[in-house]
């Protein structure tokens, strides 16, 4: 993702005072934000995908207040993502932006046979089916994702 477009992403932010369709902000000054499996899942699983943006503040008006530790934060993501099933491979962009650096990750989304994305260490209890094993764990699954993220149900209900 280039400079411009994530200053277009970061005003439309601003604009609407509030995370947009497809992409979500994260502070990050001080350190790897927890549960990143979540939007790293909900974009996969989303049609499009979506851009995690780390270094704005939303409680501020998504001021920028800089990610502490940029290279960390990739790794940390990089690892995560391999965590997921199937991995992931989001690619990473690292801009300066109004005197602080900002990171855009931008997750792709997985092909529809391999839906739905998952992080395995979150995954169902062992004595509990895998997805895929069962259509009761995929609903599960499915569940998780609506309740958390606006996951579109119509479109993997066709499958």
């Amino acid at each position: 993702m280039d400079h411009e477009s994530i200053l277009r992403l970061i005003a439309e932010l601003r604009r609407r005072h509030g995370e947009l369709e497809g992409v979500e902000a994260k502070a990050a000054h001080t350190g790897t934000p927890a549960d990143l499996f979540k939007p790293l899942s909900a974009f996969a699983n989303r049609p499009g995908g979506g851009v995690l943006l780390f270094g704005l503040d939303e409680d501020a008006g998504f001021k920028v207040v800089g990610v502490g530790n940029p290279r960390k934060l990739q790794e940390d993501l990089s690892g995560l993502a391999a965590q997921m099933e199937p991995p992931l491979r989001p690619s990473f962009s690292v801009e300066e932006i109004e005197g602080g650096t900002v990171v855009a990750v931008e997750v792709p989304e997985i092909s529809y046979d391999l839906k739905p994305c998952y992080h395995r260490p979150h995954r169902l209890q062992e004595s509990e089916p895998l997805v895929g094993e069962s259509k009761g764990a995929e609903i599960s699954v499915l569940l998780m994702l609506i309740f958390y993220y606006k996951f579109d149900i119509i479109t993997w209900v066709k499958a």
